[in-house]
């Protein structure tokens, strides 16, 4: 198992569009959070389902992407046992949509999940 730090994910319900400065984070900005409850305006990244009446401008920046009906509710990302990447195509990788999922949280690594190599040994 890889070594890892569990941390939670909030996302800005609400706040300064844009950002005028950095003390007021952006709507739907996501940040990284050591606590243990979601600051003021802020609310964990795990699904969950808003007004969209209540927030407006949030629903206005994410729409249903992260769940909702688009009609009274939409969602926020659910990161719990993920972790975020970059939407778009990296060299040589696949390409990724906003809002997409992918991988599990659990893999048994085999053989075959290796490159091949070897380990020479020089007898003198």
């Amino acid at each position: 198992m890889q070594p890892f730090l569990t941390l939670n994910f909030c996302f800005c319900l609400s706040g300064t569009y844009p950002s005028r400065n950095s003390v007021n984070p952006f709507i739907a900005e996501i940040m990284t959070f050591a606590g243990n409850f979601a600051p003021k305006n802020w609310t964990f990244c795990d699904g969950q389902l808003f007004s969209i009446n209540s927030f407006p401008a949030a629903y206005s920046l994410v729409g249903t992407i992260y769940g909702g009906n688009g009609i009274t509710t939409f969602g926020v990302p659910d990161l719990r046992g993920r972790t975020a990447i970059h939407e778009g195509q990296g060299p040589g990788l696949s390409n990724r949509t906003l809002g997409s999922r992918g991988g599990s949280q659990t893999n048994t690594l085999v053989i075959s999940n290796l490159p091949a190599h070897n380990h020479a040994i020089v007898i003198q």
